[in-house]
């Protein structure tokens, strides 16, 4: 009997913890760019599970476009150029700052890196997520910002991915 008592606690704890959900915006977002990183494909990579259905409707409407501009691009498929764009984008350097916040069913992270790809360049990137079937990734925004090399004349890219 004194065994049956040790093995319904154990047994017990183990059911617990694997009904929870322990997946954050933090755990899909690293999940997320290690996805895009091993991805043959924009069209069916294996990042699009971590990302909502109005981003994934955006996504293939965007590659729909792209296919229906395929004749623009000399020496590769549209879709190959936009896969190594998506790669260079989908990284983070080994020092960062980040901040997320939570409302309701909703998440964002805010990403910030200093000096990146260059010298005196910051890049501001804004990850907003929503609860579909765990977090899923609804949409990025970047924001990179520097100076000229002569200082003078600030500069500002702004980006947008899915919606």
């Amino acid at each position: 009997m004194k065994l049956a008592n040790w093995l319904v606690l154990p047994t017990a704890f183990l059911l617990v913890l694997s009904c929870t959900d322990s997946s954050t915006p933090e755990k899909v977002y690293a999940d997320y760019i290690s996805s895009v990183q091993v991805s043959d494909s924009v069209s069916s990579g294996p990042y699009r599970d971590y990302l909502t259905k109005r981003a994934l409707d955006f996504v293939d409407s965007k590659l729909e476009r792209l296919s229906e501009n395929a004749s623009i691009v000399e020496g590769g498929s549209l879709e190959e150029s936009f896969l190594f764009m998506f790669k260079a984008e989908a990284t983070l350097p080994e020092v960062y700052s980040q901040e997320t916040s939570h409302i309701e069913n909703s998440a964002v992270m805010k990403i910030s890196i200093s000096n990146y790809n260059e010298e005196g360049t910051e890049h501001l990137r804004t990850i907003y997520f929503m609860e579909e079937d765990g977090w899923k990734i609804d949409k990025i925004d970047t924001i990179t910002s520097g100076k000229n090399e002569d200082g003078s004349n600030e500069w500002s890219v702004e980006s947008s991915e899915f919606y």
